[in-house]
């Protein structure tokens, strides 16, 4: 019978303890990029709330997920080489705030995912090719689209309709090309006193 000597049992326990748990072993913590378009002081509030989402779903930061965030300051001609910076580190994901980073982001990478934030017009930039296919590498929220502020210009003309009572109580209101949908009767026991002027 052989006996162990320290160096062999510590090999033999840390063989066990990874041939017991080998997901957690091989398991790989993904690596966001966020970047944001200005100074990191008045814009941390997009990140923290970045954070807070991801935490309110579960992932915890530093245990699930590794978020590495950049800021140019005032220096947005800076943007190209952090972006490169951020996608040579081994990003899985690489969320832009802004026009000026999703562009950058953009021009740097077609394969990282790229989730983009307050963009003003991503089918005019060229950053998508439509608001409801964007196909590419790159996908998010815009806000200032014309597409979308066409969208809710007829969602509103409808809304109004429904709380005019100028549907059946029963209709249900669509807005052509549109999400938005109501319930008449809904919309108006709601909006009961608050909506009247």
């Amino acid at each position: 019978m052989q006996i162990l000597g320290r160096r062999d049992l510590l090999l033999l326990g840390a063989t066990m303890a990874l041939a017991l748990r080998p997901a957690a072993a091989a398991r790989k913590i993904p690596r966001i990029g966020f970047i944001g378009s200005g100074a990191e002081n008045a814009n941390l509030h997009l990140l923290e709330a970045f954070r807070d989402g991801l935490e309110g779903s579960g992932w915890m930061e530093q245990k699930d997920v590794v978020i590495l965030d950049r800021w140019p300051e005032d220096h947005t001609e800076q943007l190209p080489r952090i972006v490169r910076e951020l996608i040579g580190a081994g990003l899985d994901l690489l969320v832009t705030a802004g026009t000026p980073a999703t562009l950058a982001a953009r021009s740097a990478t077609a394969t990282v995912p790229i989730v983009m934030v307050g963009v003003s017009d991503p089918v005019a930039l060229g950053i998508v090719s439509s608001l409801d296919r964007p196909g590419g590498n790159t996908t998010g929220l815009s806000l200032n689209s014309l597409g979308l502020i066409a969208r809710r210009s007829s969602c509103c003309a409808h809304l109004s309709l429904a709380s005019a009572g100028s549907q059946s109580s029963s209709a249900m209101i669509r807005g052509s090309s549109s999400a938005c949908s109501i319930s008449a009767p809904a919309l108006r026991s709601w909006g009961s006193g608050r909506w009247n002027s």
